[in-house]
């Protein structure tokens, strides 16, 4: 079979490229049905997926889905997540896949997809082999996950912690999908914090969400040793 027109590089631990250029909906549709063919391949069928909360993550994420699941695969949409969230809910269910659509702490101009088996990183390689066969076909579907923000900070709640109320705590979640948990679990632990930046904004105003740009953490460094 003659290789599949692809636009996105898979040479790396994740997939990134500029919105509208590398990762637009057809190719993120052509990396759910590489996707969901390595899946299926490898014996499972569901796939646990979230996004972040980039402008073009809703319509990257939807086409993403709609590749795995013709291929036959179930997905399970865990909607606007952090990664870590979307790592948690694939290891609450033993060895199942996940993915991410996400482009990390680059600007809102790229996007891209993490994958993950279980606790482990699945490389980009391993399914862009996929585009140079026969993909999978069938008819899948998509459901719901539920409340996981709500499960995540439960279990994190009921983690044996020792923290002493006396710490000083400020956090900056730079708007990004964090801000739907950090906040809600810090309340929930009982440990007094004060907020930055822990709306959430799709525009990013730190144009990378980057805790490496020195200038990005200037404020919560102030806050820190006021």
């Amino acid at each position: 079979m003659a290789p599949i027109q692809n636009s996105l590089n898979y040479d790396g631990l994740d997939i990134r490229g500029k919105v509208g250029e590398e990762m637009t909906a057809a190719s993120a549709n052509l990396a759910g049905k590489a996707y969901g063919s390595y899946i299926r391949a490898h014996g499972q069928t569901e796939v646990y997926v979230g996004r972040d909360n980039r402008t073009s993550s809703p319509e990257l994420c939807q086409a993403f889905i709609q590749g795995l699941v013709s291929t036959g695969c179930t997905v399970i949409d865990l909607g606007l997540a952090p990664t870590p969230v979307v790592y948690y809910a694939v290891c609450q269910h033993g060895s199942a896949y996940g993915a991410m659509v996400t482009a990390s702490h680059l600007s809102m101009k790229s996007n891209g997809l993490k994958f993950c088996r279980g606790n482990q990183p699945l490389f980009p390689l391993a399914v862009a082999e996929y585009l140079e066969k026969t993909l999978s076909g069938g008819q899948g579907s998509v459901r719901p996950y539920g409340d996981i923000a709500s499960e995540y900070i439960d279990t994190i709640h009921k983690l044996e912690t020792r923290i002493s109320p006396k710490l000083k705590v400020v956090i900056d979640c730079q708007n990004g999908a964090t801000s739907v948990i950090v906040p809600r679990l810090l309340q929930e632990i009982g440990l007094p914090f004060e907020a930055l930046h822990c709306d959430i904004n799709a525009e990013y105003p730190f144009d990378q969400p980057n805790p490496e740009k020195t200038k990005n953490l200037e404020q919560l460094q102030q806050r820190v040793l006021a």
